[in-house]
């Protein structure tokens, strides 16, 4: 039994998606479908928390991991 898991290191994601465009791409996924939804902490996209000038965003990528080599993982910055 092969298990497959793989760690993200939430401090250094961006929320730039590529690991959610890269998965639908290779699964030739619909547009708006996402085996990878990317959240940020906030709970709507791209509204940092904090008061200024302290601002912060938190983005937290929810990988699928039903994949063995999964294409997000080299497309993960």
């Amino acid at each position: 039994m092969n298990i497959v898991a793989f760690a993200v290191a939430l401090d250094r994601c961006i929320g730039c998606h590529t690991c959610t465009v890269a998965c639908q791409m290779e699964k030739g996924l619909e547009p708006g479908v996402a085996l990878i939804p990317v959240y940020t902490l906030s709970g709507s996209r791209d509204v940092p928390l904090g008061v200024y000038p302290a601002l912060y965003l938190d983005y937290v990528p929810r990988p699928c991991a039903q994949c063995q080599k999964p294409p997000c993982v080299p497309a993960c910055p």
